[in-house]
């Protein structure tokens, strides 16, 4: 009889045993399941940060760019009135000085 309790307790021992296992490979499994759905959680918000970097891309060819190019025209066209205007300005100077001169000689 006692070979019978020993025989008994050891299969009690591998049943506890075959239970922490299952036990643990549920677990793991709901890790693994976890990791596979924050895995697709963070390809979803990748793929949500590429269309928005590819609208930014796409507002800034179409709205922003021409603006600046437009900007820069815009400036380049005012330094150029500028030259202009002092140029006039030193001419007319120039000339009114020699026109100013002859009336008061």
């Amino acid at each position: 009889m006692p070979e019978l309790t020993e025989r008994r307790n050891t299969l009690d021992d591998l049943h506890r045993m075959l239970g922490r296992l299952a036990a643990q490979m549920e677990t793991v499994i709901e890790q693994q399941n976890d990791l596979r759905d924050q895995t697709v959680d963070l390809r979803i918000q990748v793929q949500r940060v590429q269309s928005d970097q590819e609208a930014i891309r796409k507002k800034l060819e179409n709205e922003v760019i021409p603006d600046v190019e437009d900007y820069a025209k815009l400036k380049q066209r005012g330094i150029g009135i500028l030259t202009v205007v002092g140029a006039l300005g030193a001419v007319l100077g120039t000339v009114g000085e020699k026109i100013l001169a002859a009336l008061f000689k």
